[in-house]
């Protein structure tokens, strides 16, 4: 395995300021709703993998049930 960190791609706003974020791909998140991409480097450009995460499901729920209410 690279010792290279990979380059972990965030939304500005779903972060602590100062940590990781991509302006090149905020739309692409945005559209997604990707908050967090966490990319697994196996070796140097070599990716095998991903996390990506979004919000937490009950933001989520809480959100749909003030929008319905």
């Amino acid at each position: 395995m690279s010792s290279d960190p990979a380059k972990i791609i965030s939304l500005k706003e779903k972060v602590e300021p100062g940590i990781f974020e991509d302006n090149l791909m905020t739309e692409v998140l945005k559209k997604w709703k990707i908050n967090l991409v966490i990319p697994f480097v196996p070796e140097p450009k070599d990716t095998a993998g991903a996390v990506l995460l979004g919000d937490k499901l009950s933001e989520i729920v809480t959100r749909n049930r003030i929008l319905k209410s």
